[in-house]
């Protein structure tokens, strides 16, 4: 049977990544989006989690997600940069090359687009050094 090259976000479902993984691949897609929590909630697993998504045949599409970095204070900036490398370290462990970048919806957002280029521009150099891509997402 051909894959789909459809994606499937894990985000929808409830269980274990194993479980998850296993339900998408038989609904017949090629590849998911992952998060974080797939990995890191249930911490006694974290190795049997990180092998499944390695050996899986899904492709991982995205892993998900950095919220409220463009335009955010420097000290909020620099935090979001740096869960966004450590984001990157975790994708590494499972073949994931794609970062999803949310846009900033947070009330104390600066509006200077100049700035907010500036700072994706940053988040892009950081990925493009690991051989990663950022994905933008508008909210």
């Amino acid at each position: 049977m051909k894959k789909s090259r459809l994606s499937f976000n894990t985000g929808n479902m409830t269980g274990s990544i194993a479980d998850k993984l296993k339900a998408i691949e038989e609904a017949g897609f090629g590849g998911t989006t992952m998060w974080p929590a797939d990995f890191f909630a249930h911490f006694e697993d974290l190795d049997a989690n990180l092998e499944f998504a390695r050996s899986s045949p899904l492709e991982c599409t995205c892993y998900m997600m950095v919220r409220d970095l463009e335009g955010s204070p420097p000290e909020i900036k620099k935090r979001k940069l740096e869960l966004a490398r450590q984001m990157m370290d975790q994708m590494a462990l499972i073949g994931a090359t794609t970062l999803v970048q949310c846009s900033n919806i947070s009330e104390g957002v600066n509006r200077d687009w100049k700035l907010a280029v500036e700072d994706l521009r940053k988040l892009g150099v950081l990925a493009k050094s690991k051989g990663m891509r950022i994905a933008f997402e508008p909210m």
